[in-house]
Parts: structure tokens; sequence; C-alpha cells
């Protein structure tokens, strides 16, 4: 596990004001932000520090705004208390340049050892373990991690990643 001050931010809201007396709050997020990541942990920034905490549970109000209520904070007291306060996640697909980087990848072939096992179909930006789906020539998906060691070659012109994965790798992730 990586330690937090060695982890990369991403501001993606602020937290506006308590909802109801159970500890729940409200986030609103960042302009170029389009939701908040579908992870279960955040950070809130308390003294210039990212602290983490667990999501319990989370609900859509608007477009830009979120009702969150967090593991340890379960009344008003402990909220009032994260109230202004900016909300972190670690860099994650959810930002415009993130959009872009995915869409980088878009109609690429990926191949392993030199053998095509399918085409690109989706970024999965997991903090510190970046995965991609892949639709298989049988229309199955498979998904694999995405880390520059297991990357030999990238052809942009060919639109081919060509990439070393360990022997079962592929039997074990592929879908049914």
């Amino acid at each position: 596990m990586t330690p937090i001050s060695q982890l990369k931010f991403t501001l993606i809201g602020k937290i506006s004001k308590i909802s109801g007396y159970k500890g729940e709050v409200i986030i609103v997020l960042e302009p170029d932000i389009f939701e908040i990541p579908k992870t279960e942990l955040v950070f809130i920034e308390i003294d210039k520090l990212p602290v983490p905490f667990f999501i319990s549970t989370i609900k859509q109000i608007k477009p830009d705004a979120y009702i969150v209520k967090f593991s340890d904070i379960d009344n008003e007291y402990d909220a009032e208390n994260i109230v202004k306060r900016n909300v972190l996640s670690e860099n994650i697909k959810t930002t415009i340049a993130e959009k872009e980087k995915q869409q980088g990848l878009e109609n690429y072939k990926i191949f392993n050892k030199g053998t095509e096992i399918g085409t690109f179909l989706n970024l999965i930006n997991i903090p510190s373990n970046p995965l991609i789906e892949i639709l298989t020539p049988n229309n199955k998906t498979l998904t694999i991690p995405l880390n520059e060691n297991l990357i030999e070659s990238v052809n942009e012109q060919k639109k081919h990643l060509n990439m070393k994965l360990p022997e079962g790798l592929l039997e074990l992730n592929i879908s049914k």
C-alpha cells in the first residue's frame, strides 16, 4: 500500500453543508469533475493534510451535488467539523484530462506477446492499480492491469498496444 504522503490527489469538491441529523453532508463537485469516484474511500483536507474517510452511503441530488454519509460521522456535531472542507480523491478517471487520456487508447488493438487478445473497451482507473477492459474477438470482456512493466511496445500509427502478461492472467479474468 502506498503511503498517503506519496499519493497524488485530485480536488473533487467541497463539503457545503450538513444534511439531516445523522451526520450526512452535501458535497458540491468542482466544475471539471463529473461524479464522485466509485470508491469507498475519499480524503478530506484537514489542517492541509488529506485524511481518509470511508463512504457508507452516497446519493446524487443534482448533477454536481451528492449527499454523503461517512462511516465515522454519526451526528450533526461531527459533521459540522468537516463542513467547508475540500474533498480529495486519488487521481482516478473523473476529470476531463482523464477522459481525454482514456480516448487516447480508443480503437487500440491489444496484443499479448504478439498475439491479438482484443480491442480496448474502457479504462478503469483504480487508485494505484489502473485496469483496462478489452473486448475479445468472441465478444467476451477481459480485464487486465495497465502497468508500465507489462507494456512491451506501443505503435501509435497502427494503434497497437503490445503487452507481456504473466502466464494464466488471461484465463483468470475473462467474463463468461
